[in-house]
């Protein structure tokens, strides 16, 4: 996750698909460009368009991103996720947070991470997939040095 604003009182972390927006935006320059090199009563025409909006359904459905904001004066942190169809918001009291770890899915192709907040009781995601990298430990140790900082006065 991306690390937008960390202040004493302020942090926002986001997520947002990288991946899945440059493999959605290549195959739509292809499928572009397909169109327009295509004859005008041409199959591949009508078939691109198809693909095309296929594909942004497909990235509408399954692209998540995130948002955290974790805020000292409100109290709470505010989870936000969406795809461009729906959106969701989830609100955890700051008092409420023993700290974040490091959730692991162990897999065939080795295990799989993801940041989540440790709660009194339960766990909490803070972004909606398993990355297999170490981008959840970096977000993890953001997170715990901000929940350890003095606010401002």
């Amino acid at each position: 996750m991306i690390v937008s604003e960390n202040t004493p009182d302020r942090l926002v972390l986001r997520y947002w698909p990288v991946v899945e927006t440059f493999v959605a935006g290549g195959a739509g320059a292809m499928f572009f460009w397909t169109i327009a090199t295509a004859d005008a009563t041409s199959i591949w025409r009508l078939l691109s368009l198809v693909v095309l909006a296929l594909l942004a359904l497909f990235f509408g459905l399954f692209a998540t991103t995130a948002t955290c904001v974790f805020d000292r004066a409100a109290g709470r942190v505010t989870l936000i996720t969406g795809t461009m169809v729906s959106r969701s918001t989830a609100e955890v009291a700051l008092n409420d947070i023993t700290g974040a770890s490091v959730e692991e899915n162990p897999d065939h192709d080795g295990n799989t991470t993801r940041p989540v907040l440790i709660l009194t009781d339960r766990i909490v995601p803070l972004r909606p997939n398993f990355i297999s990298s170490t981008a959840a430990a970096r977000t993890v140790a953001v997170v715990d040095a901000w929940l350890a900082s003095t606010p401002t006065a």
